[in-house]
Parts: C-alpha cells; structure tokens; sequence
C-alpha cells in the first residue's frame, strides 16, 4: 500500500519556501521516503515545482512593489518614495544593465 500524498498541501509549503526535508515530514514521509516517491510520482514534482514558481512570482511582486513605493498606481511620481537601490536591482537583472563609471549602460544583444 502506498501512502496518500497532499499535492494542494505540498504545493502551498513549497510556496512558503519550505524545505523538501520539513515538507516530507510535514505530509507524513521520511526525507528519504519523500525523495524515492518524488522520482516515481510527476504529480509530486509538479506540486513542488508549482509552488517554487510562487514563491518566485510572490518576491518578484514585493522586490517591484518595494522599488516603485507607495505612488505605483501614479504615472507621474513612480519610483519618487520607493527603494532606488532595488529600481537599480531590477534594472540590472531583467534589462541587462550595467553599473559602468557613474552611468547606467544598457548592453544590446547583438544578433548573428
């Protein structure tokens, strides 16, 4: 007989960043138990892929909400009280910028 998993619950812990060791023991299972039914079972996987990917969108979320402060919905004072550290952070991380003597140089993909 095989033990009964709780994939809504699985994927809700891995949203909250657990580690795959506390969701094991969590859901019922040794760690090592936990790892073997994870090779076997898609289901699992997906649970705790799913999760991930909302912890991910869930930061993503706070670190965009964090850089552009409390004016994010006005147009023109976006940014104004935010976190200028963390408007750099995300420049740099999905717009492919760098720091480069005191500017902000964006880099261009050059294609082949």
């Amino acid at each position: 007989m095989t033990k009964e998993i709780d994939y809504k619950k699985v994927q809700e812990l891995a949203a909250r960043l657990y580690a795959q060791q506390e969701i094991a023991r969590i859901v019922g299972f040794t760690p090592e138990g936990f790892c073997r039914k994870k090779q076997r079972d898609k289901q699992l996987r997906n649970a705790l892929e799913c999760g991930h990917a909302e912890a991910e969108v869930s930061i993503r979320r706070a670190e965009f909400n964090k850089a552009l402060g409390s004016n994010r919905n006005d147009p023109e004072k976006i940014g104004l009280d935010g976190d200028t550290r963390m408007l750099i952070y995300l420049d740099k991380r999905f717009f492919g910028c760098e720091e480069q003597k005191d500017r902000i140089i964006r880099k261009r993909q050059v294609a082949n």
